[in-house]
């Protein structure tokens, strides 16, 4: 896969972050009742160092 520039813009994490790159997707996890406790444990996780290490280590850009 090659990961293009968009109006002279590179798809970096910077970039994605802070907005500038204009292609972007929003990942959100819903659930129609109240989440298990395993669900929460695991939304937690992926909030921390290692949940965002993980993340980015996939060719996602996280939150941090």
């Amino acid at each position: 896969m090659k990961l293009l520039k968009v109006d002279g813009i590179a798809p970096t994490a910077k970039n994605i972050r802070n907005g500038k790159y204009p292609l972007i997707a929003h990942f959100y996890a819903i659930s129609r009742d109240q989440p298990s406790k395993n669900s929460q444990r695991l939304i937690s996780w992926l909030r921390t160092d290692d949940g965002q290490t993980l993340i980015n280590r996939t060719g996602y850009v996280g939150l941090k």
